[in-house]
């Protein structure tokens, strides 16, 4: 469809952005308001688009497009929807490469929300098409589901539909009973994909991706499990699932005591820094990032750990601490100070700002490159300034109160 064409008098296309379910998916401008939205267009005749508008009008989620308009004209039909801004997960996993555990975890768990409320609808909605393409990241770090070209109602009789690689195998065998376990088994391999960067091979046992940890791999493994009854039965289960892993009960792991107790062990773990990547070396050789996921892995990081950390870290060389990989494990560092810094042992705003003040200056070490996580490195050195500006204006207010 040419640029500058007027859809029903009121939108303009401006670009095609992409191919989805059913039809080509423009980005227009509606000249009612100046308002951008998204058009997707589909053959005359198409009911596909239709039926997608029909789905999507009964859903209000911040998460899901809103429906805004449908046209028909004599080439074909029209679905006008809230345009979202961002990029979608398929596009990020390109440029920013693999993401790490607490990513995927996070992002499984906001996707649970999403996938739970279209279950949950009268009769329940059916997505079966999730897969990195359809999930847009905005700029506030939010996940938004699009494309609901091929959804359907539980009930419906389901033609065989699906994108290879992340469909369940049911989709594809015809007249074969689709529920809530179908959509969680594309979640699982598409959060495999986005933390291995490939999916998993088909007919074998996928191999656990670097970094992740044994728990939360447990979880994906049973979402793609090719037997609907052996996998998680819905959401809920899955969000239980995904609480339990943070805490550390269905890892298959040592207890917390018994991994310190290794770590602490000191001279078995000598740290090296050799080709430009730091590594620990304890029989075999072992990725640096072993240290900070073993710190991480119940989502408690204490004052003894953080002292053999930072007796680690200064037996790095001088001069490695300018290269990309040595602002990177800032980065990670930061991040475990971030989000799992124990300081005194308690929760809430207090704790907040005491692991923010112990981040800030591992976020700047990390600053001075053009990765695509030293923007992430800025947001959180920007929130860590302002826990700090805070801290100090309590402290402030008390003391005139005590004055």
């Amino acid at each position: 469809m040419e640029k500058g064409r007027i859809i029903g008098g009121k939108y303009r296309i401006r670009e095609a952005l992409g191919r989805g379910g059913g039809g080509t998916v423009y980005l227009a401008e509606d000249l009612r308001v100046g308002t951008l939205r998204a058009v997707k267009r589909g053959g005359r005749g198409n009911a596909g688009v239709f039926r997608e508008g029909e789905i999507l009008k009964k859903l209000e989620h911040p998460a899901l497009p809103g429906i805004v308009d449908r046209l028909e004209e004599e080439d074909g039909v029209f679905l006008v929807m809230e345009y979202i801004p961002g990029r979608n997960l398929e596009a990020c996993l390109k440029s920013h490469g693999p993401f790490e555990s607490d990513r995927i975890r996070a992002w499984a768990l906001e996707l649970c929300g999403i996938l739970s409320y279209l279950h949950r609808q009268e009769p329940p909605v059916l997505y079966r098409d999730l897969k990195p393409s359809n999930l847009i990241l905005d700029r506030e770090g939010r996940l938004h589901l699009v494309d609901f070209g091929i959804a359907a109602e539980a009930g419906e009789t389901f033609t065989p539909a699906g994108s290879r690689g992340y469909a369940a195998p049911e989709q594809f065998r015809r007249g074969e009973a689709q529920q809530a376990s179908t959509d969680l088994y594309a979640l699982g391999v598409t959060l495999y994909r986005l933390a291995a960067g490939r999916l998993p091979e088909p007919g074998k046992e996928p191999r656990r991706p670097g970094g992740m940890s044994r728990g939360m791999f447990r979880v994906l493994k049973k979402c793609m499990r090719a037997d609907p009854e052996k996998r998680f039965r819905n959401c809920r289960d899955l969000q239980k699932a995904l609480e339990r892993c943070r805490e550390g009960r269905i890892s298959g792991r040592k207890s917390r005591k018994g991994v310190r107790r290794i770590l602490l062990a000191g001279a078995a773990a000598v740290l090296v820094w050799a080709a430009g990547v730091q590594e620990i070396r304890s029989g075999s050789r072992t990725d640096y990032q072993a240290l900070l996921e073993a710190f991480r892995e119940d989502g408690r990081f204490t004052p003894e750990e953080e002292a053999l950390l930072l007796e680690k870290l200064e037996q790095i060389p001088e001069d490695r601490r300018n290269s990309p990989e040595y602002r990177y494990l800032a980065y990670e560092t930061g991040r475990l100070y971030r989000e799992c810094y124990i300081y005194g042992g308690e929760e809430g705003r207090e704790n907040r700002m005491v692991r923010a003040a112990a981040a800030a200056p591992w976020f700047r070490r990390a600053l001075g490159g053009r990765e695509g996580w030293t923007i992430q490195a800025e947001q959180f050195l920007a929130e860590a300034d302002f826990y700090q500006k805070l801290a100090a204006g309590v402290g402030q207010s008390t003391g005139e109160e005590g004055g």
